[in-house]
C-alpha cells in the first residue's frame, strides 16, 4: 500500500516534470504552455506536501529539513560554478557583478535561477509543520487561502521588474520575496498535506474495483477541459516572480489541473512501462528540473533542430527529455552522495524526496 502510493507520487511528480519541460520549450504566447503554467508548478508543492511528516517537535522540524537545505546549496554551488566558467570565461554572457548577485540570491534563500523551487519547498515545508504543531487544520487552510490572495494580489506590485532599478532595493527584493514565495504558496501544501489519506486510499479502492477506472479517467478529462478552456483568462502566472494570475480563476484551475494528474498517476498500472519511465523522471525531478534548461541542454538542442513550428517542438522535447535523464541517471547518485555526507545521514541513493 505504502509502495504504491510513492509510485504514484513518482509517476505524478514525473508528468510534472514533462510539463516544465515542455513549458520552458514552448512559445510564450502558446496556449498549450498557458494551460500547463496554470497548474504545474502548484502540482509539485501539493505533492510535496503529501510527503512532509506530521510527527515532530518543534527543533525536529529543523532537524527534518537538513537534508532539503543541503540539497539546495549543493545544487547552488553547481550552478554558481557552471556559470563562473562557462557563462563567465566560455561563452562571456556573465560578469562577476552578476555572479556576485549569485551568491546574495542564494544566501537569502531566494535561489538561483530555477533553484528558487527547492527553497520555496524547504520554507513551505517549516512554516507548514510548525502551524500543523498548534494550528488546527482548518485554521491553516483559511490562514494559506487568504495568504494566497493577498500575497498574489502584492506580488503585482512588489515585482522585480521595479525593484531592479537600484541596488538597495535589489537587496530589499531578494530577502522578501524568499518569504513572500513559500507565505503564497503554502496553501497547495496545506492541501496535500491534509488530503494525504483519501488520495492514499485510491489506490486500493481501483484495484478492487476496475470500472471506476473508467469514471475516473472521464473525471480526469472533465478538469483538464476546465483548464484548456479557462487558461487564457487566468493572467500571467509564474510563482517565481510573485505572479499568481488573477484570483479565484487562478486557484481554481491550479487544483483542477493538479487533480487531473494526480488522478491519473494513482489509476495508472505501476508496472507497465510508461509509469516506470514516469517514476525514474519523478524521482530525479530536481536535477532534470535544472539541467534541461540551465545546463544549456536546451540551447544545444534547439541550435541543432532549428525551426519554431511544433513538429521541431516535439523533437527538441523528446531529445532533451532524453539527454536530461540519461545525465540524471549518471550525476544524481553523485549529488545524492554529497548531500547525504553533509547531513551525516544514512538515506536512499540517489534519491531526494521533495
Amino acid at each position: 500500500m505504502a509502495n504504491d502510493h510513492l509510485d504514484s507520487i513518482d509517476i505524478a511528480k514525473g508528468i510534472g516534470i514533462l510539463l516544465v519541460i515542455s513549458g520552458h520549450m514552448l512559445p510564450v504566447q502558446s496556449n498549450f504552455r498557458n494551460v500547463i503554467y496554470t497548474f504545474h508548478m502548484p502540482l509539485f508543492f501539493i505533492l510535496s506536501g503529501f510527503v512532509t511528516n506530521s510527527k515532530y517537535g518543534f527543533m525536529e522540524i529543523l532537524n527534518s529539513q537538513k537534508k532539503m537545505l543541503a540539497t539546495y546549496f549543493t545544487y547552488s554551488t553547481i550552478i554558481i560554478v557552471f556559470d563562473l566558467v562557462v557563462k563567465v570565461f566560455i561563452l562571456r554572457e556573465m560578469n562577476y557583478r552578476q555572479i556576485i548577485w549569485e551568491f546574495y540570491q542564494t544566501f537569502s534563500l531566494y535561489g538561483v535561477n530555477v533553484l528558487w523551487f527547492i527553497s520555496t519547498i524547504l520554507l513551505c515545508r517549516i512554516i507548514l509543520l510548525i502551524l500543523n504543531w498548534k494550528i488546527s487544520r482548518n485554521i491553516i487552510l483559511i490562514i494559506t487561502g487568504c495568504l494566497y490572495v493577498i500575497i498574489g494580489l502584492f506580488g503585482t506590485i512588489f515585482n522585480m521588474q521595479y525593484m531592479s532599478k537600484s541596488i538597495p532595493l535589489m537587496l530589499l527584493y531578494f530577502p522578501i520575496a524568499a518569504l513572500l514565495r513559500p507565505a503564497g504558496v503554502l496553501v497547495f501544501m496545506a492541501v496535500g498535506f491534509y488530503i494525504l489519506k483519501p488520495i492514499a486510499k485510491l489506490k486500493q479502492i481501483v484495484l478492487n474495483k476496475s470500472k471506476l477506472t473508467i469514471i475516473l479517467h472521464i473525471i480526469a478529462i472533465g478538469l483538464m477541459s476546465i483548464n484548456i478552456i479557462f487558461a487564457k483568462y487566468s493572467g500571467f502566472i509564474d510563482i517565481h516572480t510573485i505572479d499568481f494570475g488573477k484570483f479565484p480563476l487562478n486557484i481554481f484551475l491550479a487544483f483542477s489541473g493538479s487533480s487531473t494528474v494526480i488522478l491519473l498517476s494513482n489509476i495508472s498500472n505501476p508496472d507497465s512501462l510508461i509509469s516506470r519511465c514516469l517514476s525514474f523522471l519523478g524521482k530525479n525531478s530536481i536535477f532534470i528540473m535544472i539541467s534541461h534548461e540551465y545546463l544549456l541542454i536546451n540551447r544545444f538542442v534547439i541550435y541543432f533542430t532549428k525551426g519554431i513550428n511544433y513538429d521541431h517542438i516535439i523533437i527538441q522535447f523528446i531529445i532533451v527529455t532524453l539527454l536530461s535523464a540519461l545525465l540524471s541517471s549518471l550525476i544524481t547518485p553523485k549529488i545524492s552522495a554529497i548531500i547525504n555526507k553533509l547531513c551525516l545521514s544514512n538515506y536512499s541513493k540517489g534519491k531526494i524526496v521533495i
